[in-house]
């Protein structure tokens, strides 16, 4: 489910967005069709909120960017993919709860060398 106030990222300007960003980003690709990409939204919003300055999150429509999706080698939605600077720091697939989120973003973070 697309988030108010996270911005939504197409494939053209990907590369612009995404990976020229000096702080790690989650792109977070889902569906609007999803259940669970819609029970997830609330709680990527807050945590997005929580971690302003250290991550920026941003979100892909695997069905308006499906060669995006592909090129993120996205299996199915939701899955959130941490990059900087053009490097894959990590990967998170599925719904979970809040806290179980913040715990494998500081660990794709503490992996990376970066501090959360």
């Amino acid at each position: 489910m697309a988030i108010q106030g996270l911005p939504q990222v197409q494939e053209a300007e990907f590369d612009q967005v995404v990976l020229a960003e000096s702080i790690p980003v989650v792109v977070e690709v889902y569906s609007p069709l999803c259940p669970h990409c819609r029970r997830l939204a609330p709680v990527i919003e807050e945590i997005a909120r929580e971690y302003a300055g250290r991550l920026r999150f941003v979100q892909v429509d695997a069905l308006r960017s499906p060669g995006l999706a592909r090129r993120l080698r996205i299996a199915g939605v939701p899955a959130m993919v941490v990059l900087f600077g053009g490097r894959e720091l990590g990967r998170i697939i599925g719904e979970m709860p809040k806290e179980a989120l913040r715990t494998r973003l500081d660990e794709i973070l503490a992996a990376a060398g970066q501090s959360a």
